[in-house]
């Protein structure tokens, strides 16, 4: 009898276990599945960043050129606006008081001018050379001259972007009447000032280097475009921009 007792007792206990054993596999194959369907549910309700989405998070002005009021008429990225000099250009921007700080800007694609404090990031386009228009000093020099005013104009900026004016297919040399293309020519020394000036400052990068897929894409010898130059330009920093990239270049 206490054989069977004993037996009996040892039954009860295994079959416990057993119980046990069941339930917990039970609750942790639910578990799984919770997990599983939640994390679903993560992946649907977080959608993939659109080019739009990541421009949107930082607003932009552009301080342009002629070229480059002739495509950003068909940029369609939202948050930007420009601030054009024609002429010598950027070789302006490093003068505080110079009469384009008060002039109106040119609105983008969603025709909202935003304020000093509201720019997070500025596009720098450089251009002619120095000796070009007479001007003292070095690409390098000016840019980084004109760096420290752009600081004190916009006091929330995150970071300022350098960017030449659109150059020559693959960076090669074109003519147009026999002359070369100012912007064509003028690339290589602008490349090596923004290569310096990016590394001196942290806050400072390179960015999209425009390239026409023509010569023919020119209008003059100065590096002003025609209208399929206009619209291949304005998609290059469509793209560029777009993708939020501004730790590489062409």
């Amino acid at each position: 009898m206490l054989y069977l007792k004993i037996l009996t007792s040892m039954r009860i206990r295994c079959s416990r276990i057993v119980l046990y054993i069941s339930l917990f596999l039970l609750v942790s194959v639910l578990l799984l599945g919770c997990t599983v369907i939640f994390n679903q549910k993560e992946v649907v309700m977080t959608p993939t960043p659109t080019p739009s989405s990541l421009t949107s998070a930082m607003p932009t002005e552009i301080l342009g050129q002629s070229q480059t009021i002739q495509w950003f008429p068909y940029l369609t990225l939202n948050n930007w606006q420009a601030r054009i000099e024609t002429g010598s250009g950027y070789m302006n921007w490093q003068d505080p008081n110079f009469k384009i700080w008060n002039n109106p800007v040119t609105p983008g694609t969603d025709k909202i001018v935003r304020t000093y404090s509201q720019i997070e990031r500025i596009i720098l386009t450089i251009g002619k050379s120095p000796a070009n228009t007479r001007t003292a000093g070095t690409y390098e020099e000016i840019v980084d001259k004109a760096i420290d005013t752009i600081r004190i104009k916009y006091p929330n900026l995150k970071e300022i972007i350098l960017q030449p004016l659109a150059a020559g297919p693959n960076r090669t040399l074109c003519t147009i009447g026999g002359e070369t293309v100012k912007t064509t020519e003028n690339l290589p020394a602008i490349e090596d000032a923004i290569d310096k000036l990016v590394v001196k400052y942290n806050d400072v990068k390179k960015g999209l280097v425009p390239l026409v897929t023509s010569c023919s894409e020119f209008a003059d010898s100065t590096g002003h475009l025609t209208i399929a130059g206009r619209i291949n330009i304005a998609k290059q920093n469509d793209r560029f921009y777009g993708e939020g990239s501004t730790t590489s270049a062409s």
